[in-house]
């Protein structure tokens, strides 16, 4: 797709896997959390997200360290790469995220990726 911007191409993977997984979960089929696709959605994730976020975080995951906004003391949070992806797209309930290990308490709303998304009402074990 040589004619579409690189972030629209980003956004676009990145729905193909967010609902790739929701598709494996509901048949209860094993996803490829390490896939090509996959990888590429949690780089484009993390700098979207690192543009709408209000809390500094510094995400602790297999990848590396990475971190939003600019804080002497952001929320450390120890995450993988997929657990992200489906916190920030509103696969996750707000106690499981409150029970990440993570430096301070986390207000689960900070770990949306965008207002459209909204917080699981029930558990989501994948």
């Amino acid at each position: 797709m040589p004619f579409f911007p690189i972030e629209t191409l980003g956004q676009m993977i990145f729905d193909a896997v967010t609902h790739e997984l929701d598709i494996a979960h509901a048949l209860g089929v094993k996803a490829d959390h390490r896939s090509d696709a996959a990888t590429y959605s949690f780089g484009w994730a993390v700098r979207y997200f690192s543009g709408t976020t209000q809390q500094p975080l510094l995400l602790q995951t297999e990848a590396g360290d990475i971190e939003f906004g600019t804080d002497d003391d952001p929320i450390t949070i120890e995450i993988s790469r997929f657990e992200f992806m489906r916190a920030a797209t509103g696969r996750r309930s707000a106690q499981q995220i409150s029970s990440y290990v993570s430096s301070h308490a986390i207000d689960p709303q900070v770990m949306l990726g965008a207002s459209i998304f909204k917080l699981s009402t029930f558990d989501v074990v994948e």
